[in-house]
Formats: C-alpha cells, structure tokens, sequence
C-alpha cells in the first residue's frame, strides 16, 4: 500500500456534497484508493489561488503527518514542499505547463520533479519553457470511469457538457481599437498578433510582434495567461454550439447564464440548469444523448479534452474537433471530426440521419475505451514511470483536506473576473474620456493656430 498525497483546483459547486469533483478527478483519486493506495486528497476552489505564500499551519501539519510516498499536483496547484521532502512529486498537467502555479519556482530547480502531460506537444514545451532535461517527463494516456448502458433509449440529439468561460470577451481587443490615433496598418498588424495567438498561445502580444518583426506605432497588449486563452476559447466554443443548437442541442455546465449569452440565443434556449458535476451524472446526460459534442481549449494544440474519453466510453457517438493525438491514440477507430463550423454542422446532421453509422461508432469507442483506455491503464503507465508500486491486494482508504472558510465563499471565477474586469474598465473609461477629450482639444488649438504642447 502507498501512500499518495494529491492536490487540485475543483471548480465542482454542489450543493448536495462539497467533496463532489469532476469525473476525471473523481475517478482518478477514486481508482488510487481502489488499487489499495492510502490517499489524502487537498482540493480548492478557488481559481486564482496563490501558493506563492506560506502554507497555512493546519494544512501543512496534516500533510507532514501523512508523509507521502508520492505527491501529485494537478496544474502544481500546492505550495512549495521540496525542503521537506525528498519523495517524488509528478506535476500532472491539465492545461498547459504554461498555468502551472509557482512556475517560477518550478524553473528554479525543474530537475526535481516528475512531470505528466495530456498532450504530446506539452513534453516538448515543458524542455522549452520550464527547462526540464531528459525522460522526466511523459505523456499520460487518458481514461475514464464512463459506462455504456444499451438499455437507456436515446432522448437528446446532441449533449454538450462544459464551461462557457466568454466571460466579458475580450475587453483587450475593444480596448486598442478605441485608440483615437490607431492607423488602418497598426490594426491589421494586431489582427495577426491575434490571430497568431489563438493558434500557438504560448507567448504575450509583446513577444509575438518581435517574432514577427513587427514594430508599429500602436500595439494590442495582452499577456500569455490563462484569462487571455479562456476567453478567445470561450468565443470559439460558444459560437460553435450556436452553430448547431438547431439540431436538438441540450448544454449543461457552468456559466452558461452569463449576460454573454444574449449574443447566442441559440445556446440560451440549449441550455439545461440541471446541475450535473459527477461522473454519474455526466454519465446519465451522455448516456441518454444520440451524439455528444467536443470542442477544445486553444492551448490544447495537438491533444484533447477529458471530455473525449468520457463521450467514447457512453452510448453516445462522439462529434469532436481535430487533434493530432487522437489518430495515435485511437488508431483505426472512426472519430468524426471537424475544423470548421460548418463541418461541425454537417457532421452533426448527417450522424442524426443515420443511425447505423451512429451505432457502429459507439460500438468502435466502447470497444477501444475497454481495451487502453481505462484508470488501471494510466496507473500502470504511472508505475512504470516512476518505478513505484502503485497497487496492491488489499483495501484502501480515501480522505479530503479543504480550507474550511472557503465553503461559505467559493470564489467563483466568472464573477472574480467580471469583478476585475469592471474595476478596470471604470479605470480605462476615465482614461479614454481625457484622451479623447485632449485629441479634441488638439485639434480645435491647431484650426486656430493657438501653439500648444
């Protein structure tokens, strides 16, 4: 039996259960515990914590009591333990090595931990950003907990379940292209930047124009963070899933009554307020759908969502955009995919005109999901590489740490950050008010030859 600390940010609000956690992290924690592990699991909820500071007394002691033969980090969402101990810590990635929390402290020594990554690319980018060396970092192949069941009968044509995280948009672009002085040029420079950016973010505006050789006289300013790649990919996905909502599009998740979707009424009239969090749940909505749609993050560049697995291991028959990965990973099995909205469309449409099809895909999914891609699959590709036992005959045991304070406060990043952002743009209003107000000026001084600095 090890003993196995992990650590995560779990954005699951509900209300029945506070430990309730997404179906990747339930069944990750669960599947340890269930190969026999002791684990203790530390979670939060807030989306902007820092770990940058020291770590509350409590936490800390039970933790060094515990004394872990392995710690995991989800996205490094812990605070810095290396002086402590000398155990292994994997990082698990869930996004991209670029949302690591302390990733400075990470480059400090990147030697001392082991890393996992979703996505081929990221084992690449982890050498390039963090400055990892060798085989110390490895792709983990996906799971699910997901089960088919052939006796519930389809009642949903297509089934969406994620985050709309359009926030306020992209208050960043509004914001350049308010600049009274902006040239036809400067603009169509920042539009590549942008465009640039939603393919590869991995680096700031600053950085992009200097790649390019760009050296305008007005430039669009954004910072490669999290913030930025939510909102360009909440944009993406929600006109995708307006695209199609006229096909019988149900969507659960989070967000998705923000004011932003007075813009989609598509996907406000899609959108189901049952709360489904759970792998139970999403196993019920998938279950019950004819198709089940997937659309990526932009930072996931050659890999995939959770999501994907989950759909594939359900009676539903996935739709999904185009990633490198997913041929490697399911070789021989016919996944739909699409790069454009149209194809999505398309795609979409014909699968619910042809059941046959639709069926022999589901049968293809189930098929492989049971024979790769199952948690027993991912624990194994664990052991082998970080030569540790990870299971055993006997019984394990399942327990929590969270910050007590934070169940009567979640810190709900949608309105953390439209909070932020309304701070901001009463700042930026003030800002464009005198400016313009001295252009205006300008110009009247200049008509009447008044000198003026």
């Amino acid at each position: 039996m090890a003993k196995i600390f992990v650590s995560m940010y779990n954005f699951a609000r509900h209300s029945a259960d506070y430990t309730i956690m997404p179906p990747f992290y339930e069944t990750f924690t669960n599947g340890l515990a269930e190969a026999g592990n002791e684990v203790l699991v530390y979670f939060h909820k807030d989306f902007y914590k820092d770990f940058s500071g020291e770590m509350p007394e409590y936490i800390a002691e039970k933790v060094k009591k515990f004394n872990a033969d392995l710690y995991i980090f989800f996205n490094n969402n812990f605070w810095d333990i290396t002086s402590w101990t000398d155990k292994p810590i994997l990082i698990y990635d869930v996004d991209s090595p670029l949302f690591y929390k302390n990733l400075d402290k990470v480059k400090a020594d990147p030697n001392r931990f082991r890393y996992m990554t979703i996505q081929k690319n990221s084992v690449e980018l982890l050498k390039e950003i963090v400055g990892v060396e060798g085989d110390i970092a490895q792709f983990a192949p996906p799971f699910t907990g997901i089960l088919s069941d052939s006796s519930i009968e389809p009642e949903t044509n297509i089934s969406f379940i994620g985050s709309n995280w359009t926030w306020e948009g992209c208050r960043f672009v509004q914001q350049f292209l308010d600049n009274p002085d902006l040239s036809n040029e400067d603009r169509l420079l920042a539009k590549k930047v942008y465009e640039e950016y939603a393919r590869n973010p991995f680096k700031s505006s600053e950085e992009i124009y200097q790649d390019f050789g760009f050296e305008p006289e007005k430039k669009i300013v954004f910072q490669n963070d999290m913030n930025t790649a939510s909102r360009i990919s909440g944009i993406k996905r929600i006109s995708y899933l307006e695209t199609i909502s006229d096909l019988g599009l149900e969507i659960h998740g989070l967000y998705f009554s923000q004011p932003n979707t007075a813009f989609f009424p598509g996907v406000a009239f899609s959108f189901n307020k049952d709360t489904v969090f759970t792998r139970q749940e999403n196993q019920d909505v998938f279950n019950r759908s004819k198709l089940s749609f997937n659309i990526n993050h932009i930072q996931a560049i050659t890999g995939f969502s959770w999501r994907v697995c989950d759909i594939m291991a359900s009676n539903a028959a996935i739709v999904t955009e185009y990633k490198p990965d997913l041929a490697e990973a399911f070789p021989g099995v016919r996944i739909p995919t699409f790069t454009t909205k149209a194809e999505a469309y398309e795609i979409c449409k014909r699968l619910l005109e042809n059941e046959n099809e639709r069926k022999e895909i589901v049968l293809e999914s189930n098929e492989i999901i049971e024979k790769k891609y199952r948690f027993n699959h991912t624990l194994k590709a664990m052991e082998d590489f970080l030569g540790l036992t990870l299971h055993t005959e006997g019984e394990g045991t399942l327990d929590y740490i969270y910050e007590p304070r934070i169940m009567k406060n979640d810190i709900d990043p949608i309105q953390a950050e439209m909070a932020k952002d309304k701070k901001k743009n009463h700042i930026f209003m003030g800002y464009r008010a005198v400016r313009k107000c001295h252009h205006l000026m300008g110009k009247f001084l200049d008509k009447h030859n008044v000198p003026h600095e």
